[in-house]
């Protein structure tokens, strides 16, 4: 019998004609038996229709064959009386099924031939009317015996029967099949063994092996052994006996074995089938015989699986009896006690997660039988009800898990069962576990309300309406429900609890209530989450009361980013908003600056995607990125730990550290909770199990070790819910003999496994490939003798995770760096080499000109590598990564621990990351897109080649390599660096990039035209995709049209790479017919995978009409657009490096919307919108084009297909906005200097008679040059009666006029009275336009200049001047810093000059002429009547330190009404105005401050207690702050000698500390500039606008320490806390004036807001970093501490010690030095010697500071930028010594900050040592710049910042010439006196004292003109030079500061040498 193991194969049937006969009478029948599908349904009386057609067959069988008569009368009789025609179709068949087995079954052996044939004839019949669910045995049974049959003329109906239920059944298997009966079919075959020869039995197992077509016989029996077993051994017989042998032998086994092994099945078949207590003691007695064991061994054995096959009969009520007695004998026997059925839910707890994964492996085997599958689910349904909500509420995670598979996948005839257990989950559950799934399971459920309403509604009405007072404070999470028909109670409810969505309230509150639906795992950070405004979901959150953990479901995310959509789709003018509102940027919080909503919104949805890895998930996350809209990535705020996306690995020193542990933990906690799969949730199960073992935590938290206690301790009450099951499972993974190998195990022989076959060529498989194969490549073997589980190594705590990295690619990726780590530090060299070779082969699977299909995936996988690197390269300098080495090494082997071996092999891991060529790196990094990686990687090759970083420069491929990057970085002013640096002539091909980065497309295409003549490479396709594409860029499609089918007319195997811009022409051009072909060209890709392919494929769905198609297509591209955006959140600044994507996403939902409102698209059929009005969606896309990036090419992409939208549209009323479009383009196009296109796009515009055309078109004849030709074009287009008739009464008329005004005036082509009127008429046209009286202003105010007249001979000039500056101030305050100081500085100069030509009388009358006084006064007037009544308060304080500088006025009358404007911006703002008046009050000077006092009379008159309180106490506070300043320490109070003291110990500052105790004044604010500057307003002034937040934070107290700074002047460091809880640091500096540094300040804020003005200075991010500065006299001050910030000497000094340099000391350079008095040639000599000594090294010092690429080059770029900008206005201003202590370098953003501005107005050259260099260009400076030095980036940055200053010369010399009349301290012995003796009498009488007034410094005026000769041009003395273009003033300027011969000169002390 052993033999039976064989594998049969059925024979042919001995009887042809037999199989021909059976053959034709299936043919006659067949009719009769083909059922209508309705007829199984069980409404509207289709059952009962069934059961009446089935009588009709079976009438119809017996008139055709008559054999079957006497059959079917047999079956009719047995059929109960009465029966009527009402009977339906499952009761007949279970009266014919029973029938069967009642009458027909035991006799059909005995029947005649002819008998058993015609009952198989109705069999046949009657089955085509059942279904498989219906459990029917009887006709089973029938077709089992007569398979038996001995005679081919039965066994051929049998097996027709068979094989016809099996096709009916969806063509079932027939194993399958078999199985469906394995129980009736088992205990028949077993009643058979007992009455029948073991020759006869083999017979029938041989017969059910061919006609069930199984393989072997043991695959028979195993499905049926239980049931097979149970009837012979509760019989007992010897026949029973010799039948249980013959099985026996049938399995190769004997009989104990063969009991021993199915005892887990056989006992729950005997308990429930045993009729009493007896008959299951007399089988378990023969079992025991059989088997010599005892019971109570066999049920310990595997109990867990008797429990689990047991409790599978709780889905029949009559056995649930037996059942409780079978669990009662099982505790028996492990001495427990059941004595009531209460004790069953306790008893069973442990063993309930068990039963859990078992029915869950049942629920889930695809060849399980539905009627199987149906027991399971009743069973768990059942032993849900038992166990309780105590019992499930702790494994709810695992049964929605299951909950959810089942009823989304099973069949319709089981979704009843389905539903009866979601009841019984949902009703079971406690209220408290069921708030924190109540979103999930709505998600799940909420698709089955339209598909079984009778099963989800009344789920739905539980929850929502009957559970309301539980549940209502979580109805807010069920945003996403629809109003659905059918549940009214339910949407009333909803309504009652959460309000309105679509049009909330509160946007930005409702906006992030939805994101933390997003959020679900609170992967966004602290101090993003902090900005959320309710509660986040996140797991380390315990919410409100006792909420618990959240279950997050990838569904949930799903629904919450389309209801998020729809909420930004249906708010975007509160959106746009919320982005651009003054109050965007939060307040601060204790662990720093919040960010505002944009920025939360931004960074969460970045953070999340990334796990995104499904395409509908990712289509969903680019809906909601591109309903937000391309938002400038500038005005997205990322804080440090998120500089635009998390790191993808989080760096800890092992996998035994306890930051490791708990966060793997709760990573796995992540993945079992968000799985869609079943069997990954078990494979994460069983690893969490692991993980808890190996980290030594126990359920006993007694016996847990200390590690142990503090993991546990450190996880949240809800991660700790979710793991407590897994602390007591002893859960494995079972792997069958049989099993398939794994298809991820790695080949031994195979050395590479990326690319090895086409399926390791896709990131996922081969991650997880490699991940496996390194696990298994880690050898279990340790020299270790301590046999402690827990202490064993690392190595079986990453063999237990195979399984899980098989089946969860996001927890392969996490485990991975770990995984390498491991290997590279404890594992065998040799493994290095592998692994090397890996990490190789996929880096250099990218190439450059790559356009293979699967790129995108191999992307990933460079781009996972690179980031690996970047892991194991952080892991080297991670403080505990020695330490955590030696504690695996101590398991592993403990004599290779010691200290220095372990540090070694941390070298080794550095060695191994260095080992990666740069070369390498940069160009893997390329074709990842990762630019800023792949620059900073070829620099670092570049320098290991050359140091000197020249060699490079002559090197061709070099110079491509890095053009390259520059060109795809955006970088023109890199691409114009290395042509700069270039030292051979440029290539045809470099002057394409060239011309192509400037905007010079036609000059781009004249040199393709001359490389077609000279090169053969032209002929290659990328080389025509570069021409087309330039074609395109210039706007000529049809030109890119015909070019592309001419080159495909010759080379039509180019159609992949070349159709695509024949698609992009065909839309541009709107010719659909010819896109329609394009496209069909593009079906075999199935859809368009390139962005202008796909976004014609769109265009033409909506133009079609087809929604189906159009939704496809979109979401096909969005998720594709997404998967870059996935992968660059491995790395930082994700945000940023996937701009160009998320503009593509913007552009999309554009078309979209587009779709929907004019061709009527329906994008989302479940969440449907109303489209939207056309005048509505076109005021959206304004303001969305507002958000966007000023790029050229973004702005482009936007336009180019909203203006394809209206033109598909063929409405003619969208002519002017496709105008107007056209125009922006133009006008974007000329901003970037792409003047050729800009040109083009005008010449399209013109057709449509834009009133906007003729500006525009001006503005570019402008910047081209032709000045004449812009004038004359305006004369003429002002004066067409067509245009006028238009624009008159519009707001471009105005603006025109005004423009030509403009022009004339910088022109000079007309008279200055004619162009006089022309400004004057544009005030009359448009008398409440800013602008239009500011020109006015500002041309007669160079009227006045040019006259060269004093001001006071020019009183109506002034008077005009001065009127129109405040109507322009009094309609907005765009030209404020021009406007306004210049309006001060004509009053209080006016009053100051009449003061000194027409002093007063001695007998102290007036002088002056009746005629001026009369302008004089109508000057006051105008101040006191327009300007104060007028300008609102928060402008005019934007002037305050100018008007404080001028408080010593000489004219009594101009003081009088100067009080009475600081008084009223004092009381406005006495915050913002004390800390600015503090300088006066405390001024040394006596006249300077009675002068305060009248004022602070002034301030004081009329206001109420609490304000005088507080400028009393402010002034109190000020004068405490000066004491504190001079405070001189006493160290013997210091007992540890620090620097630190104690204010305590001083009883002078008592006082101040008294002061901030006093409850009765409101504290003064924090003196910084973010607080004291206003925020103005955008547009027009609103009466009700805010330049400040609400609540500004005050100063609460200071700390008791403070800190002496080691410098001359000892300046106090000390410590604040605000009112917000925040702490401060500032300077508090003696015996220094800080008000050149305070002037200084407000120059650099007047610069930073010029620059943010011009788009291409604002592109680049040109600013100076600044600080607070707030002087409290002329001899101390405040400073704001800066933190982050090192000097530029230290940092040199550092970076020298890391390179190994030894820096030379104070007398080493004394002995190279030469003195001041030495030629010229010593000290160049000398010079060069230290240079030499003291190389370059900065640019390492960028490489060390900032690792990550994208940081590291926006250093980088801002170090080179902020340097140029600071060197510009440091050399206009003459700010000299800059040594390498006064200039500083933020740490975390590389930007330059310099400090002390004490050596201003060329101070420098006065020196003993006189300065020689403009500013501070030495070689260490340059070498941080990167190789391109001075060139690109830092040049353009000086040229534009010079431009800049030039255009705004006058305002900047209006912020400057205050220091005329507030001389600083060193120059007071040189001040003259304005008013000569006359005024000093004066002065005399009106302060009472004796001090001269209001003076000028003669030295200042010098200074102030030779700053406006720099500005100009001017670089010597104006006699002797002419002014120099901005260009050749910048070479000047570095030619100068980078002279050795002037760096040779320079004090020692300076360090020119660094």
């Amino acid at each position: 019998m052993a033999a039976m193991g064989f594998r049969y194969r059925a024979a042919q049937s001995p009887s042809d004609q037999a199989q021909s006969q059976l053959q034709a009478y299936a043919a006659k029948t067949m009719a009769l038996i083909t059922v209508e599908p309705s007829l199984f349904s069980t409404v509207d009386g289709k059952s009962t229709q069934a059961a009446q057609e089935l009588l009709k067959g079976l009438e119809g069988l017996v008139k055709m064959d008559a054999t079957v008569g006497p059959v079917v009368k047999r079956m009719r009789s047995s059929f109960p009386a009465g029966l009527d025609e009402s009977v339906g179709r499952l009761d007949l068949l279970r009266l014919i099924s029973d029938w069967l087995q009642a009458e027909e079954l035991d006799q059909f052996a005995t029947r005649d031939v002819q008998y058993q044939v015609a009952l198989l004839k109705v069999v046949r019949v009657v089955l085509r009317w059942t279904k498989l669910t219906d459990d029917l045995n009887g006709f089973i049974e029938v077709l089992l015996e007569a398979v038996f049959s001995n005679l081919i003329k039965v066994q051929g109906p049998a097996t027709m029967c068979l094989s016809t239920y099996a096709f009916l059944q969806q063509n079932m298997p027939l194993p399958g099949l078999f199985n469906h009966f394995q129980e009736a079919l088992g205990i028949r075959l077993a009643r058979r063994f007992l009455n029948h020869t073991d020759k006869e039995n083999l017979s029938c197992v041989v017969e059910c092996i061919r006609q069930f077509q199984f393989e072997t016989v043991e695959n028979l029996m195993s499905t049926m052994i239980p049931f097979l077993l149970q009837p012979l051994i509760c019989d007992g017989s010897p026949s029973a006996l010799t039948a249980l042998e013959f099985v026996a032998q049938l399995l190769t086994k004997n009989v104990s074995d063969m009991l021993s092994s199915f005892f887990h099945y056989l006992l729950p078949v005997i308990v429930v089938r045993s009729g009493d207590d007896a008959a299951l003691e007399k089988a378990l007695q023969t079992i025991e015989r059989l088997t010599g064991k005892p019971r109570s061994r066999l049920i310990l054995k595997d109990i867990n699986h008797i429990h689990n096959e047991l409790l599978l009969y709780l889905d029949e009520k009559e056995m649930n009896e037996k059942v409780v007695r079978g669990l009662k004998f099982i505790a028996e026997m492990q001495g427990e006690t059941l004595a009531h059925e209460s004790d069953i839910p306790n008893y069973l707890q442990p063993r309930f997660l068990s039963f859990v994964f078992f029915a869950d492996l049942k629920l889930v085997d695809p060849l399980l039988p539905a009627k199987t599958k149906r027991r399971v689910l009743r069973s768990f349904t059942v032993l849900m009800q038992v166990m309780g909500s105590k019992h499930i509420s702790s494994v709810r995670i695992k049964l929605l898990a299951i909950l959810k598979f089942v009823v989304q996948t099973f069949p319709a005839e089981l979704q009843p069962v389905c539903f009866d257990a979601w009841s019984a989950f949902i009703r079971t559950m406690d209220m408290t576990s069921l708030k924190s799934i109540l979103s999930q399971v709505a998600v799940i459920l909420l698709p089955f309300i339209k598909t079984n309403p009778q099963f989800a509604i009344p789920l739905f009405e539980y929850l929502i309406v009957e559970k309301r007072q539980h549940l209502h404070e979580h109805y807010q999470e069920l945003f996403f429900l629809p109003k659905i028909p059918g549940m009214e109670r339910v949407n009333k409810v909803l309504v009652e609890y959460t309000g309105k969505t679509d049009a909330p309230e509160d946007f930005t509150l409702c906006l992030m209530d939805q994101l933390q639906f997003v959020d679900i795992m609170g992967i966004t950070p602290k101090k993003l989450g902090s900005s959320l405004m309710t509660q986040q979901p996140t797991l380390e959150a315990s919410a409100v009361g006792d909420r618990r953990l959240r279950v997050p479901q990838m569904e949930v995310r799903q629904y919450a980013l389309r209801k998020l959509k729809m909420l930004l789709r249906n708010q975007q003018v509160p959106l746009y908003n919320m982005i651009m509102s003054p109050e965007k940027k939060t307040a601060s919080s204790k662990d720093g600056p919040e960010l505002s909503p944009i920025s939360c919104l931004i960074v969460t949805l970045m953070n999340c995607c990334r796990e995104a890895v499904c395409p509908e998930e990712r289509q969903r996350f680019g809906e909601v990125l591109g309903s937000i809209g391309a938002v400038d990535p500038d005005w997205v705020e990322l804080p440090d730990a998120v500089h635009g996306g998390l790191a993808r690995w989080p760096v800890f020193p092992g996998v035994r550290h306890e930051a490791f542990a708990i966060d793997f933990l709760k990573e796995l906690v992540k993945g079992y909770m968000t799985t869609d799969k079943t069997s990954s949730q078990d494979a994460c199960g069983v690893v969490i199990q692991e993980a808890l073992k190996f980290y030594n935590l126990r359920d006993d938290r007694k016996s847990r070790i200390e590690d142990g206690n503090v993991i546990w301790n450190q996880l949240s009450r809800d991660y700790q819910e979710i793991l407590t099951p897994f602390l007591t499972s002893r859960y494995v993974f079972v792997l069958q003999d049989d099993d398939e190998p794994n298809p991820l195990a790695s080949n031994e022989n195979t050395t590479v496994l990326f690319g090895s076959t086409p399926a390791l060529s896709s990131y996922g498989e081969w991650i997880r490939a490699w991940t496996v194969s390194m696990i298994e490549r880690i050898p279990m073997e340790s020299k270790n003798e301590n046999n402690d589980p827990t202490r064993s190594t690392a190595t079986k705590f990453f063999k237990q995770c195979v399984h899980l990295v098989q089946h969860d690619l996001n927890r392969c990726v996490a485990l991975l760096p770990y995984v390498v780590l491991y290997l590279l530090v404890h594992c065998d060299p040799k493994q290095k080499e592998k692994l090397f070779a890996e990490m190789v082969a996929a880096l250099k699977s990218e190439d450059l000109s790559t356009t293979e299909s699967n790129a995108d995936e191999k992307h990933p996988a460079a781009q996972a590598v690179l980031s690996l690197l970047d892991f194991l390269r952080d892991w080297c300098y991670h403080a505990e990564a020695a330490g955590e080495v030696r504690r695996e090494q101590m398991l592993i082997d403990p004599t290779q621990a010691d200290n220095g071996h372990c540090q070694v092999l941390v070298y080794d891991v550095e060695h191994f990351v260095a080992g990666f060529s740069d070369d390498v790196l940069a160009r893997a990094s390329f074709c990842c897109h990762a630019y800023p990686r792949a620059l900073m990687h070829y620099e670092k090759y570049l320098w290991q080649e050359d140091s000197t970083w020249l060699k490079w420069r002559s090197d061709k491929p070099s110079l491509d390599f890095m053009q390259q990057v520059y060109v795809a970085l955006e970088e023109r002013d890199g691409v114009a660096g290395l042509n700069s640096v270039r030292l051979a002539t440029p290539s045809t091909a470099d002057k394409i990039v060239l011309h192509l980065s400037t905007g010079k497309i036609q000059e781009a295409l004249l040199c393709y035209e001359q490389l077609a003549q000279t090169s053969k490479s032209f002929l290659l396709p990328d080389q025509h995709s570069s021409v087309m594409r330039g074609l395109m860029d210039l706007d000529e499609p049809c030109k890119a049209m015909l070019y592309c089918n001419g080159v495909l007319a010759e080379n039509p195997e180019w159609l992949d790479e070349l159709n695509g811009y024949r698609i992009e022409a065909a839309w541009k051009l709107g010719q659909w017919d010819a896109l329609n072909g394009f496209i069909d060209l593009e079906r075999h890709k199935d859809r368009p995978s390139e962005w202008h392919a796909g976004v014609g494929r769109l265009l033409l769905d909506a133009k079609l009409g087809d929604s189906e198609g159009f939704r496809g297509a979109m979401g096909h591209l969005q998720a594709q657009l997404m998967g870059p955006v996935c992968a660059a959140n491995m790395e930082k600044g994700a945000y940023h490096r996937s701009y160009d994507n998320i503009v593509q996403l913007h552009t999309l939902f554009e078309l979209e919307e587009g779709a929907q409102t004019w061709f009527g698209i329906q994008p989302d059929e479940e969440f449907p919108s109303v489209p939207k009005k056309p005048a509505v969606l076109l005021r959206e896309w304004e303001l969305r084009l507002h958000l966007a990036q000023p790029s050229y090419h973004n702005v482009q992409k936007i336009l180019a297909v909203r203006r394809t939208i209206l033109q598909a549209t063929g409405d003619e009323s969208f002519r002017g906005e496709i105008g107007a479009s056209w125009l922006k383009s133009a006008r974007i196009a000329r901003k970037a200097n792409h003047l050729q296109t800009a040109y083009s796009y005008l010449l399209k515009s013109e057709g449509y008679d834009s009133l906007l055309f003729p500006l525009e078109n001006a503005k570019y004849l402008w910047a081209k040059g032709e000045e004449d030709s812009a004038i004359a074009y305006l004369e003429k287009a002002t004066t067409n009666g067509k245009w006028l008739s238009g624009a008159k009464k519009l707001l471009i008329y105005p603006k025109t006029k005004l423009r030509l005004a403009r022009y004339l005036g910088e022109s000079k082509s007309l008279q200055s009275k004619e162009i006089l009127r022309r400004f004057e008429e544009v005030v009359e046209i448009a008398p409440k336009l800013e602008k239009s009286h500011f020109y006015l202003g500002q041309y007669i105010d160079q009227m006045l200049v040019e006259s060269g007249k004093p001001i006071c001979d020019q009183g109506e000039e002034v008077l005009l001047i001065m009127e129109q500056f405040i109507q322009a101030l009094r309609y907005g305050c765009h030209f404020i810093h021009q406007s306004l100081p210049r309006l001060l500085t004509l009053w209080l100069d006016f009053g100051a000059l009449c003061n000194e030509k027409y002093p007063v009388s001695r007998k102290g009358g007036l002088t002056i002429p009746a005629q001026l006084d009369t302008v004089f006064k109508r000057i006051q007037e105008l101040i006191r009547g327009k300007a104060l009544t007028s300008i609102p308060m928060y402008v005019l304080l934007t002037a305050f330190p100018q008007l404080i500088s001028r408080i010593c006025t000489p004219n009594e009358e101009v003081f009088v009404l100067l009080m009475s404007v600081i008084a009223k911006i004092a009381q406005t703002f006495p915050q913002q105005t004390m800390w600015q008046l503090a300088p006066v009050h405390l001024s040394k000077l006596q006249y300077r401050n009675q002068r305060y006092l009248r004022t602070m009379k002034k301030v004081k008159e009329g206001v109420n207690d609490p304000l005088l309180r507080f400028f009393t106490h402010m002034e109190e506070f000020c004068r405490q702050l000066i004491i504190f300043s001079n405070v001189k320490t006493d160290r013997s109070l210091n007992g540890n000698n620090s620097n630190t003291f104690s204010m305590k110990d001083y009883g002078e500052l008592r006082v101040i500390r008294r002061l901030l105790q006093d409850a009765k004044w409101a504290k003064p604010m924090l003196p910084f500039r973010t607080f004291m500057n206003p925020v103005l307003p955008d547009g027009d002034y609103s009466p009700d606008y805010q330049a400040f937040a609400p609540i500004l934070p005050t100063i609460v107290e200071f700390g008791d320490l403070f800190t002496i700074v080691p410098s001359l002047q000892k300046p106090k460091r000390l410590t604040i806390l605000d009112s917000t809880g925040i702490i401060h640091h500032i300077l508090l500096k003696p015996k220094d004036d800080l008000r050149k540094d305070s002037r200084f300040m407000e120059l650099v804020g007047m610069v930073n807001k010029f620059l943010r003005e011009n788009s291409e200075a604002r592109r680049r991010q040109l600013r100076i970093r600044t600080y607070s500065v707030v002087p409290l006299n002329e001899e101390c001050g405040i400073i704001e501490w800066v933190p982050n910030i090192q000097t530029l000497r230290s940092i040199l000094i550092n970076t020298y010690a890391q390179e190994k340099r030894h820096i030379l000391d104070r007398d080493e350079l004394k002995a190279i030095v030469s003195s001041k008095h030495a030629p010229l040639e010593d000290k160049l000599r000398s010079f060069l010697h230290l240079v030499q000594r003291h190389p370059s090294v900065l640019h390492r010092w960028f490489e060390r500071s900032f690792t990550d690429p994208t940081a590291w080059l926006a250093a980088r770029l801002a170090y080179s930028r902020t340097c140029a900008v600071m060197c510009m206005v440091g050399y206009i201003m003459g700010l000299g010594d800059r040594h390498g202590e006064n200039i500083l370098l933020d740490t975390t953003t590389g930007e330059v900050m310099h400090v002390d501005y004490g050596c201003l107005f060329n101070q420098g050259e006065n020196l003993e040592w006189p300065e020689k260099v403009p500013f501070r260009l030495t070689h260490n400076v340059v070498d941080g710049m990167g190789p391109l030095g001075v060139e690109g980036f830092y040049r353009s940055a000086c040229e534009l910042t010079l431009k800049v200053i030039r255009h705004q010369k006058n305002a900047m010399m209006s912020v400057l010439k205050p220091f005329l009349h507030d001389p600083l301290v060193e120059w007071q012995s040189k001040a003259t006196t304005t008013g000569g003796e006359s005024s000093r009498k004066t002065a005399a009488a009106v302060g009472g004292g004796t001090e001269t007034g209001e003076s000028q410094n003669t030295e200042a005026i010098a200074h102030i003109v030779k700053i406006e000769r720099r500005i100009v041009g001017q670089t010597a003395d104006a006699s002797a030079s002419l002014p120099l273009s901005v260009q050749g003033q910048v070479n000047h300027l570095i030619r100068e500061a980078t002279s050795h011969v002037n760096l040779s000169q320079m004090y020692v002390g300076w360090a020119a040498f660094l």
